[in-house]
């Protein structure tokens, strides 16, 4: 507006004041017009249905991590399960040294190994057999 005003040489002031006043509404008009414009383009660039694609596909991409979720943990129960029932039903065996009668009157010696013990602690009672 400057620029023009200056290069107006000789031209009376009121006439200069008009053209000033001409000058700011075009300007005024032309930055409406501009501001409408760069909205009009951003909202058109905005696209919805890309939004709700995005959106469904993490959707879907979650539905899927639930359910592998799911699964694991339905067979750790189930492994847990088996493993408690096996425990509670199939109790550990013991060794036969242990299932034998302990006699209270024989020492660790001859309660453990019998006749075929190598040492004697006192008191023991214990009578070989056969002789």
């Amino acid at each position: 507006m400057q620029l023009v005003l200056s290069a107006s040489d000789g031209v009376p002031l009121d006439k200069m004041a008009d053209i000033a006043d001409k000058l700011q509404e075009v300007h005024v008009s032309n930055a409406m017009t501009t501001s409408w414009n760069i909205a009009a383009i951003t909202t058109k660039t905005h696209s919805r249905t890309q939004d709700n694609d995005d959106t469904r596909s993490s959707i879907a991409a979650l539905k899927t991590q639930i359910a592998a979720l799911r699964a694991a943990m339905e067979k750790m129960s189930t492994d847990r399960g088996r493993r408690f029932q096996r425990q509670q039903y199939r109790p550990r065996s013991r060794s036969n040294s242990r299932n034998r009668l302990q006699n209270p009157n024989w020492c660790y010696y001859h309660n453990n190994f019998g006749n075929r013990a190598r040492k004697c602690r006192a008191p023991c009672d214990f009578q070989p057999a056969g002789n």
